[in-house]
């Protein structure tokens, strides 16, 4: 895949993690003023769920190995969230978490891939 291509590719999945993380932040302001249900001792692991992924969305404007690596880890916590709520969900499912998983999914997909033959091309 040509440099470019893959560059426009990453800074695009880096835009979709740090509105996501500013969205979790949103969605936990919302549950602080009670519009939101949230368990009060998951507000600090979401505080750093979402410092995290700003962290890392920013650093992957880089296109760093490093930061492909920072922001699969991202990827992977987000899709696991999805699937977990998917499958153990009390009430019918709308279908928001299912566009929400496919994009995750596919940036997860791409950036593991990417980032396997990236890192493959430094040890050989």
């Amino acid at each position: 895949m040509p440099d470019e291509l893959d560059k426009f590719i990453v800074r695009i999945l880096a835009l979709f993690q740090l509105l996501a993380s500013a969205l979790v932040f949103l969605w936990i302001f919302s549950a602080l003023n009670g519009g939101a249900s949230v368990s009060p001792t998951a507000i600090p692991f979401l505080c750093l769920y979402a410092l995290y992924g700003l962290a890392s969305g920013v650093f992957l404007y880089s296109t760093k190995k490093l930061a492909r690596i920072f922001a699969l880890v991202w990827y992977g916590g987000l899709v696991s969230v999805v699937l977990v709520q998917w499958f153990f969900a009390t009430q019918p499912r709308n279908g928001n978490g299912d566009v929400l998983l496919f994009l995750s999914g596919l940036s997860l997909l791409y950036l593991a891939i990417t980032s396997l033959t990236r890192f493959k091309d430094t040890i050989t």
